[in-house]
């Protein structure tokens, strides 16, 4: 104890931080971090950049590799502790500038970093460079929309960036989006820069818009509202007046960028496979039942998962078609994105299975078509048919009978361990000997189950009156079909009405699911001779048209157009059927 008490207080406060690191848990694992504070920078502009080492508190500062065209400034360093769930986390920042002199992109290379006793490697950077642009103004926005050619459902980031002096009360951008949709957005980064001589403050934003029609479309112009400040506050006064005096010239302003246009197509006709329903991106799936054996009757739940990197957070499988194994009831879906905009994660779909009858049971999980802008091709994501061991229902216990003691005679009826009800006046039994042979004794003792019994004949009539009146898939998609043929009469007829119908009609005459039928189905139908050529072209010119439709941004028919169409469709098909 003497020994510490000459330590001197540094080596004291080491031994107490020591302490409290030991006391709050492991450290954080040492990985170490570059990061940018912009996406995007212009030719003759600095960009901030920071080494992030985490698992250590003090470092020396690392040297950056070599990135020809700039010139490097270190700003210094900062340390942050932060303590979450008894887990302590520790990390030393390194802060520089980075001034852009030519127009390539600015790519951080990986390079090694040393933390603690290890060395770890970096993970590469690139910032792209835009063309240098002049601007007047104490302020002003700055739209950056990546290039190239989109189709209809991808999802893209878009960065929007307020270059000013001295701002305050920013409020949040708004869009002029005709033909987009606005996703996801990134916390706002602020940052500094310097243009010329002058040093200026800068906000970005990112957003993720989905396009929703083909066309050249501008993205933008997006606007800001924010209060500038000019002048310097007054010198000379307390400090009171200097800090909240009004002196300094404020007005509030719309800011406002200039738009950008973007050219949007639809997904090619060529290749397209079956059941593509306008997915976009590159994905793949995954599939599990919630349990592998159950009893007939008992639901099961189907987890879907499909991940991967594209427009996931609006994607949709559809409802599953009931078999003669199972009914199947939709769940709920939810998304689980990875990064801050959704470009990338994980979006499950529950189903809710009933099996119909016992056995080794095949529960088919459909595929899921999509195209990937990135490879310009199309691709299906699907797993393996799933089994389900499905039990029969256990029957119902028989009603056990009541049979009278010592072989009927009522005389024995004590003997043979029925109770005597004894009164406590008198010594004979209070209801006579033999009670228990009596006839309303009997009926007491019967009517639990008989009413037991009653109950179960009424639910197995109800169980079979409902078996009776269950019709068959095809049943049910005729039904379905008159339906819609009786609203394709109508003028609220919708696309989705005229398709469906059409789909029905061909499914009922190829013996198929309507899900699967395109506009393949009728050439196949012509090749095996259900229809004749005249009708097969007809119903592959309606669905190519509903394509226009759906991918073409409103060039195809219109709906009403396309409901008299699939009635006519619906007439002949049903004709060739009959």
């Amino acid at each position: 104890m003497a020994a510490l008490t000459r330590l001197p207080w540094a080596r004291w406060w080491a031994v107490l931080a020591l302490f409290f690191f030991a006391a709050a848990g492991p450290l954080a694992a040492q990985e170490v971090q570059v990061v940018a504070d912009r996406v995007h920078v212009e030719a003759g502009e600095a960009v901030g950049l920071q080494v992030i080492l985490h698992g250590v508190q003090n470092s020396q500062p690392p040297a950056l590799p070599n990135m020809p065209g700039t010139r490097v400034k270190y700003l210094g360093p900062m340390t942050a502790m932060e303590i979450v769930n008894g887990q302590t986390s520790v990390r030393a920042v390194h802060r520089y500038l980075v001034a852009v002199d030519s127009t390539n992109d600015l790519v951080v290379p990986s390079f090694p970093v040393r933390v603690g006793n290890q060395t770890v490697q970096t993970t590469p950077l690139r910032v792209g460079v835009l063309p240098h642009e002049e601007h007047e103004g104490p302020a002003w926005l700055k739209l950056i929309v990546p290039g190239g050619t989109r189709v209809v459902g991808e999802s893209f980031p878009v960065e929007l960036q307020m270059y000013f002096q001295s701002a305050r009360d920013v409020d949040a951008p708004r869009f002029n989006l005709d033909g987009f949709l606005l996703g996801r957005a990134e916390r706002a980064v602020e940052g500094l820069t310097r243009r010329g001589n002058e040093a200026w403050s800068i906000v970005t934003w990112r957003f993720a818009v989905t396009a929703t029609k083909t066309g050249i479309l501008p993205v933008g112009p997006a606007e800001v509202d924010a209060t500038l400040v000019s002048g310097r506050a007054p010198q000379g006064g307390n400090l009171i007046d200097e800090f909240f005096g009004p002196a300094r010239g404020m007005k509030r302003v719309t800011l406002k960028s200039l738009a950008s246009p973007v050219t949007v197509v639809a997904p090619p006709r060529e290749g397209r496979p079956a059941g593509f329903a306008g997915a976009i991106g590159r994905f793949a799936m995954r599939a599990a039942l919630s349990s592998r054996e159950t009893t007939v009757g008992d639901p099961v739940t189907l987890r879907l998962s499909v991940g991967g990197r594209g427009s996931l957070e609006r994607l949709e499988l559809g409802a599953i078609a009931d078999t003669a194994d199972f009914r199947a009831y939709p769940g709920t879906n939810h998304f689980e994105p990875a990064d801050a905009l959704g470009s990338e994660g994980h979006k499950i779909f529950e189903y809710v299975l009933v099996p119909e009858q016992a056995g080794v049971l095949r529960v088919p999980v459909p595929p899921m078509a999509f195209y990937d802008p990135v490879a310009k091709e199309y691709g299906v994501a699907s797993v393996p048919d799933l089994t389900l061991q499905v039990r029969g229902q256990t029957a119902a216990p028989a009603v056990p009978t009541v049979a009278s003691g010592a072989g009927g005679d009522p005389s024995k009826a004590a003997v043979s361990g029925m109770p005597a009800w004894k009164s406590s006046r008198a010594g004979e039994p209070w209801a006579g000997a033999g009670w228990g042979m009596r006839p309303w004794v009997a009926a007491a003792a019967a009517g639990p189950w008989l009413a037991w019994g009653m109950v179960g004949a009424v639910g197995w009539a109800n169980r079979r009156r409902r078996a009776l009146g269950e019709k068959t898939p095809e049943q049910l998609r005729t039904a379905e079909l008159a339906r819609l043929r009786a609203r394709l009469s109508g003028h609220d007829a919708t696309v989705d009405d005229a398709v469906r119908s059409v789909r029905l009609a061909l499914a009922l005459r190829l013996g198929r699911v309507p899900d699967a039928i395109a506009a393949d189905a009728a050439r196949d139908a012509v090749a095996r001779g259900a229809i004749d050529a005249a009708l097969g072209d007809d119903v592959g010119a309606f669905l190519e048209a509903v394509d226009d439709s759906r991918f073409g941004g409103g060039k195809g028919r219109e709906p009403i157009r396309l409901a008299r169409a699939a009635a006519a469709l619906v007439d002949r098909l049903s004709e060739v059927a009959r």
